[in-house]
């Protein structure tokens, strides 16, 4: 123990034990594969601008698909939930072996699309044809803000009844009830 008022110093061979300071070694470490993630949002652009305004809501059921750049392999999947919101993992091995260089990363796209059964003639606003510009990911990036709007529609089918005139005529209607199918 130093007295009080000085620094005792020790060197690494103090506290070493000699036998292991007398061989090299370097301590093997186990680098875990670190996946990525992205997040967004596919909403109902009814007003067809490409910004999502406070009351354009949600579409549930939207399918979302992440392919490659190079290889047009697609590397994750997912559908939108309720709240019109999606999460893909791209796992480590879909990423580029960034090999001691931290900015590695591997280019990706996003494609939309919305079955008949969720919104029947379905067109995307943003990103154009339901389809994103590249993205770069790189082992544990997180990436969300996506943003798709999408409008359509074709009008339901409907059936319309017009209560005849008192001459069997149709003219002008007085009453109308509509039908949707």
């Amino acid at each position: 123990m130093a007295p009080p008022g000085r620094l005792l110093l020790l060197s690494a061979a103090a506290l070493v034990p000699a036998a292991v300071r007398s061989q090299s070694f370097i301590p093997a470490v186990e680098l875990q594969p670190v996946d990525a993630t992205l997040r967004g949002v596919v909403y109902l652009d009814a007003d067809r601008d490409g910004t999502r305004g406070g009351d354009e809501g949600p579409v549930s059921g939207a399918i979302v698909k992440l392919f490659d750049c190079n290889t047009g392999r697609r590397v994750g999947i997912a559908r939108t939930g309720n709240e019109g919101r999606y999460g893909i993992t791209v796992t480590s091995d879909s990423l580029p072996d960034p090999g001691g260089d931290s900015s590695s990363r591997g280019c990706f796209y996003v494609q939309y699309t919305v079955p008949e059964s969720v919104l029947a003639g379905a067109e995307f606003t943003t990103p154009l044809n339901g389809e994103t510009d590249d993205i770069y990911l790189g082992a544990g990036d997180r990436r969300g803000g996506l943003e798709a709007g999408v409008y359509g529609g074709t009008p339901e089918p409907t059936s319309r009844w017009i209560t005849p005139a008192p001459d069997g005529t149709t003219a002008a209607p007085t009453e109308e009830l509509v039908l949707t199918l």
